[in-house]
């Protein structure tokens, strides 16, 4: 049974943790949830590519520096299993995001050699593999979701998992890359089944409480298979990306009242206007994929212009007392800019 919160008409304070599928360069899920209850500040953490281990360390420090109050409301989206997360103790660059390397899900794919798809050790192994890779993301799930359970105030979880974050699923459904990643692992294709069912039976508590959450990719991807909301299906192979109109029906059946969406609705048709604007736009192009992607590294450079985008373990004094008092967070006025093909 999935238990869905009663969220009440106003908040003050919303902190979104999560990847690309909350913080991305049009309105997303947890910005419409920000909208309609009336957020005074709106704090995201969340940043594209991020995993498991970049949303535990960012709901830690903010937990551990931030006394929630029955005003606040936590929004949380858990990302897929397959990512693997890098601090990186450095200045904000655009492609380290603020001292985090978060490459989103790694390609464990044959037409990847270890070279491309993961860092190489000193006698030309793979630094990464995949049985490394589940050990840390289950360890960092079942972290989050007890931190979750704890926090004093209202809070949603969601995820995006296909797998149900269970590792021998994983391989069940990639059987076609099994002997390409017993390779990577040095074990054999059997060995390394075996590591993981044994993996799924020391995280069964967690994987228990898989079912309890939303699933948000299986319901943007049963309403894409029922109508196309944005009118080009051929878009979303470019960019899989739940739209503002999937974010909004799944919001409006999932979260949030009449009273709630009323503070959208005005607003919402240029939000919806301006992505499909963006959209035929980007498929009218001679290279739909190439006018995409300049889209993409257009949004990404100037994001860190609108809000920190939480680089928590490494922000300054400073930068966190204005995380904290809202004065760098990101903006509830629906900048039409943000999905524009600048």
């Amino acid at each position: 049974m999935i238990i869905l919160p009663d969220l009440k008409d106003q908040y003050q304070t919303v902190f979104d943790f999560g990847c690309s599928i909350t913080n991305y360069r049009w309105v997303t899920w947890s910005d419409l949830i920000a909208k309609g209850v009336g957020a005074t500040k709106f704090i995201k953490t969340s940043q594209p590519g991020a995993g498991l281990r970049y949303i535990y360390q960012q709901l830690k420090y903010v937990s551990q520096n931030y006394k929630f109050t029955d005003s606040d409301l936590v929004l949380i989206c858990l990302p897929t299993l397959d990512r693997k997360d890098v601090c990186l103790n450095s200045d904000y660059t655009l492609h380290n995001m603020g001292s985090w390397s978060c490459q989103g899900s790694i390609d464990f794919s044959p037409q990847s050699s270890p070279a491309t798809c993961m860092s190489q050790g000193h006698h030309g192994e793979p630094r990464i593999g995949i049985f490394d890779m589940f050990m840390d993301n289950l360890c960092y799930l079942e972290l989050i979701l007890k931190m979750f359970r704890d926090l004093p105030c209202d809070k949603i979880v969601i995820h995006t998992d296909p797998w149900q974050y269970d590792p021998v699923k994983y391989l069940e459904t990639n059987y076609h890359y099994i002997n390409h990643i017993a390779d990577y692992n040095k074990h054999s294709r059997y060995q390394l089944i075996d590591l993981c069912q044994r993996l799924r039976h020391q995280y069964s508590d967690t994987l228990d409480i898989i079912p309890t959450i939303i699933h948000y990719e299986e319901f943007f991807t049963r309403i894409r298979a029922e109508k196309d909301p944005t009118g080009e299906l051929e878009f979303i192979d470019l960019d899989p990306h739940p739209s503002p109109d999937l974010a909004y029906e799944f919001v409006k059946k999932y979260f949030l009242n009449n009273r709630q969406t009323d503070l959208i609705d005005s607003d919402f048709p240029v939000i919806s206007d301006n992505y499909r604007t963006m959209v035929a736009k980007t498929m009218a192009s001679s290279d739909p994929h190439s006018a995409h992607q300049k889209t993409c590294e257009s949004w990404t450079s100037t994001q860190l212009d609108h809000y920190l985008n939480s680089s928590w373990l490494f922000a300054t004094p400073e930068q966190r007392q204005q995380l904290m008092t809202g004065e760098v967070c990101k903006t509830l006025d629906w900048p039409a800019e943000r999905i524009e093909d600048k």
